[in-house]
């Protein structure tokens, strides 16, 4: 009874307490096989979605993190094959974060061994929030991407929404 008690109250608490804010965390499989996949996850109007296409080895545990300030006004989403090598090929990817604007200097792809990607290796689109692999130079390989932005005022939403 005590343990089922335990249970239940672990499974009510979904956030993580941060020191400098909450995160949601969501571990996913990353499947070779070359067609498109995709994992995303939504909290409290904040959505973080990643695309990719990856092929060799076999499938990998990778966690997708969205983390906000304690005000709620800044926000981060990323993807990562936690504590390892992705020994994937990655034949593209793209993390879009929507309901937020991102924050110029605030976009990170990492290679394997925790190396930064070579800036030529993505590309940033401001506009529609998101990072994507750049066509032709990226190198295929993937370990973490990082994206952070500001929530936008409800009249961007707004906006944004009678937009399409």
């Amino acid at each position: 009874m005590l343990a089922d008690c335990c249970i239940l109250m672990v499974a009510l608490l979904p956030l993580v307490a941060a020191n400098d804010g909450e995160k949601q965390e969501k571990e996913f499989d990353v499947k070779p096989g070359g067609q498109a996949q995709k994992f995303s996850h939504t909290w409290e109007g904040i959505s973080c979605e990643f695309v990719y296409a990856a092929q060799g080895g076999t499938k990998e545990l990778w966690l997708m993190s969205l983390r906000k300030t304690q005000d709620g006004t800044s926000h981060e989403c990323s993807v990562e094959r936690p504590g390892a090598v992705s020994y994937l090929y990655f034949m593209r990817f793209e993390l879009k974060f929507t309901g937020v604007k991102l924050l110029k200097n605030e976009v990170h792809v990492y290679g394997n061994n925790g190396q930064p990607l070579n800036s030529k290796e993505y590309e940033v689109d401001m506009k529609n929030g998101r990072v994507h692999d750049a066509p032709n130079n990226f190198k295929s390989q993937l370990s973490k991407v990082l994206i952070a932005g500001v929530r936008r005022p409800e009249e961007d939403n707004r906006t944004e929404m009678a937009s399409h």
